[in-house]
């Protein structure tokens, strides 16, 4: 039976962990492979589809035939994979690449089909946001929200002409949704309606401005960083990024969930203002509210949710 892939790639700060812990797990007609928050729940597959996106050289198609085995196990045809480290920069591999990998999918005749789910919000913001959740692991590199924003790949997802143009590339009109994570929160069923729009199944929202509210301090239009754990500390230096590369994975995950447990580090204000916005909106291309909504090159197809 061949399968059919629907991938949710986030964006970062879209409500992801919400849909990954309240909605994806309850689809009955879909399999869930993306991240799981229950510890007797598996994620291989979704290990064996990060390990392919990252993958390279002589191990590229070793890692896809893993990754298409997992997917094989799959008791039913429709497959979703949720990881908003999807359009994350590693070290070893950019989100425009990880996105052309996906795409070469798209060759093999085990699969049926390909769809990516993108679900944003205004990139101004998503930006900032994004920048205050890594600060820790960000700050050595681009000491401030700005220069992320002017001088980083990364902060480009957020740049929806890019953005847009990245997907078009890769994948027919067809293949990939786009949603305004704004809009869908102010539906019926708010953010978990998204599942009824990609995959056809209902499942009842359960209060999403409590599941998502924002509980970090703030000052003015100013947030506070988390308070910097030891695994944030030791990953953003790069001789002990090396070394922690090097750990078996079978044990990198014990030792990461004590080490993010250990405070090293007081929160950090990301001061924000009026200039420094209009700045980032032009570096972003964002010019109105109507910009804020992802441009649609060419005849490209995307959702805007009512």
């Amino acid at each position: 039976m061949k399968k059919n892939l629907v991938v949710h790639v986030g964006l970062p700060k879209t409500g992801t962990t919400y849909l990954q812990k309240k909605c994806f797990p309850k689809l009955v007609r879909a399999t869930y492979f993306g991240k799981h928050y229950e510890a007797n729940e598996s994620d291989k597959a979704r290990h064996a589809f990060m390990r392919f996106l990252e993958g390279g050289g002589k191990q590229y198609e070793r890692l896809k035939s893993e990754f298409l085995g997992e997917l094989d196990k799959a008791p039913s045809d429709v497959v979703l994979i949720s990881d908003e480290m999807i359009l994350v920069d590693t070290p070893k591999c950019t989100w425009q690449k990880k996105l052309a990998r996906i795409s070469d999918l798209r060759k093999d005749p085990r699969l049926g089909g390909i769809e990516v789910v993108v679900i944003f919000r205004n990139p101004v913001d998503a930006a900032y946001s994004f920048y205050v959740e890594c600060q820790a692991l960000l700050s050595s590199t681009f000491p401030s929200y700005s220069m992320f924003v002017l001088q980083s790949n990364q902060a480009q997802i957020f740049n929806f002409d890019k953005l847009t143009t990245e997907l078009s590339v890769n994948f027919k009109p067809d293949e990939f949704g786009v949603f305004s994570y704004d809009r869908l929160c102010k539906r019926q069923n708010g953010l978990a309606s998204v599942t009824t729009d990609i995959l056809g199944e209902n499942i009842a929202d359960q209060n999403i401005v409590a599941s998502i509210e924002n509980k970090k301090k703030v000052r003015g239009d100013s947030y506070y960083s988390n308070s910097v754990s030891l695994l944030e500390k030791l990953s953003s230096q790069r001789w002990t990024k090396s070394v922690l590369r090097r750990i078996p994975r079978i044990y990198y995950g014990w030792l990461a969930s004590i080490f993010s447990q250990i405070k090293v580090g007081d929160p950090v204000l990301v001061t924000r203002d009026e200039k420094q916005d209009q700045e980032i909106s032009r570096a972003l291309n964002v010019e109105s509210e109507r910009d804020s909504l992802p441009k649609t090159p060419g005849d490209v197809k995307y959702v805007v949710v009512q």
